[in-house]
């Protein structure tokens, strides 16, 4: 049970307990002031009071636990657009090309420039290298991005001129990333696609993980023709 749901069902105890405790002082002045079955009436109380404690306390905890995977439903689709809208105004805008090496260490490497030609990366990040390999290049070829995952929780982004920096917040993690590029068309703009799957950092105890995953997917066409 995490924090959130433990803290909520602290505060329902409570209140169910301050609940009996006056029922029981009720039952106590009523039966001062009557003669036979006081001790009766006094132990059916106390037995119906304990038979619905467990069960509207598991009612409960099921009802917070259910608030709790939409709150975290909610926060994988809030980050997952968040990604989305920093990719779009970081690199669609900017992009003319796509390297497969550093830009850094010649001879370049462009991919998707001709038709029809393919090119992928898994994670943005070739291990063997311990460098990504999918840079994205504005029109002047001075100025370069790259985007990747090498730790299966953190995308990064990284320019020429800064360290790498993390996309994500550490509400979720990355656990997967795949991007490619596609030229079907000379006369066509290469087309960049790239998906990605989140997960709450803090997943809720007793559900599948796969339902607290959201998987997203996002395209867009480099600025040459």
């Amino acid at each position: 049970m995490d924090k959130n749901i433990t803290s909520r069902f602290k505060v329902y105890l409570q209140f169910t307990t301050e609940l009996m405790i006056i029922n029981f002082k009720k039952q106590l002045t009523k039966i001062t002031g009557q003669r036979g079955y006081t001790i009766i009436e006094l132990i059916i109380t106390l037995i119906v009071l304990l038979l619905i404690f467990p069960i509207t306390s598991s009612i409960v905890i099921s009802v917070l636990r259910y608030q709790d995977r939409l709150n975290k439903i909610a926060i994988l689709r809030i980050e997952g657009q968040n990604i989305i809208n920093f990719v779009r105004s970081h690199i669609r805008e900017r992009t003319y090309w796509v390297y497969s090496n550093d830009p850094r260490s010649p001879p370049d490497t462009v991919e998707c420039a001709a038709s029809p030609s393919f090119y992928s990366s898994s994670n943005g990040y070739d291990i063997a290298t311990s460098k990504p390999d999918f840079y994205f290049v504005t029109e002047n070829e001075l100025n370069w991005f790259t985007i990747f995952l090498r730790d299966g929780r953190n995308l990064e982004f990284e320019t020429e001129i800064a360290n790498p920096i993390i996309v994500n917040s550490q509400r979720v993690a990355v656990t997967s990333f795949s991007i490619y590029c596609i030229r079907k068309k000379n006369f066509s703009s290469p087309v960049v696609s790239y998906d990605f799957t989140l997960q709450v950092a803090d997943l809720i105890p007793g559900v599948n993980p796969a339902k607290q995953t959201f998987i997203f997917h996002d395209k867009f066409k480099l600025q040459i023709n």
